[in-house]
């Protein structure tokens, strides 16, 4: 069979599979990103600090529609790339619905996630990573609601498909079964999580690489790229609303 030419099979999942070259696959989820840079963080990133809509920062209601304009268009070309290779949802991780298991999942990679955050990295550092921008606007009572949408809700879902569903999908690792191949989904699911955050130290960085990898390893342990997300809904709210610093203060750590 010519190197170029895709190969054919099932993942653990029964899902079908074909395995495109190499080269392409890393060229795809490149456009990929792109793609989520271009629509999802002119909008999200946006500084509009001026006029309210609602009494809301102008800037939070951006925030959404990038966000949300983010995930139609991640789930658009996730689903297109499938398409392409022959495959389904379920070899991204969307199969069947499994409520209690995929809830059991979520709960236990979003605490060992936040335990390694909290062990590791500062609270002031991991809600600038969350939200950048002004911490008590987000927050206010007017548009408490929205900040939870746009940097909770919306993040952990478009994350998770680019880092998670989407190298999945665009670079056919972590569908084969081996744990060779579970062990690399893993490490670059890390690396690409770590480099898609700007961060203060290259400590932060090592940190945000084991993080990915911890939801990527529940994502091939569960087969279910909605317990990572959940799970990612669940860290961020922790880290936003300042669970460490609560934390912290009941057990009188400094």
């Amino acid at each position: 069979m010519s190197d170029c030419a895709p190969s054919e099979g099932y993942d653990k999942a029964g899902a079908r599979i074909s395995r495109a070259p190499v080269k392409s696959n890393f060229l795809s989820f490149f456009i990929l990103i792109a793609g989520y840079i271009t629509v999802s963080m002119f909008f999200s990133e946006a500084k509009l600090y001026a006029p309210l809509v609602g009494g809301i920062p102008v800037m939070w209601w951006t925030g959404v529609i990038g966000k949300s304009l983010g995930v139609a268009v991640m789930a658009a070309l996730i689903g297109y790339r499938l398409k392409v290779l022959g495959r389904d949802w379920r070899s991204a991780g969307w199969g069947e619905v499994q409520p209690l298991k995929e809830l059991l999942f979520a709960l236990g990679c979003a605490a060992g996630v936040w335990a390694i955050s909290f062990l590791f990295l500062s609270e002031h550092a991991n809600q600038g990573a969350i939200a950048s921008h002004a911490h008590e606007d987000l927050k206010s009572a007017s548009g408490w609601w929205l900040a939870f949408l746009s940097s909770c809700v919306l993040t952990g879902i478009r994350e998770e498909l680019v880092y998670r569903g989407g190298l999945r999908a665009f670079m056919a690792v972590g569908t084969g079964g081996s744990p060779k191949d579970d062990l690399r989904f893993a490490l670059v699911s890390g690396v690409v999580f770590a480099a898609g955050h700007w961060l203060a130290s290259p400590g932060a960085y090592v940190v945000y690489v084991l993080m990915g990898a911890v939801f990527a390893a529940t994502l091939v342990r569960s087969g279910s790229l909605r317990a990572v997300m959940l799970a990612h809904i669940l860290v961020n709210t922790a880290h936003l609303y300042g669970l460490g610093n609560y934390v912290r203060y009941v057990f009188g750590w400094s």
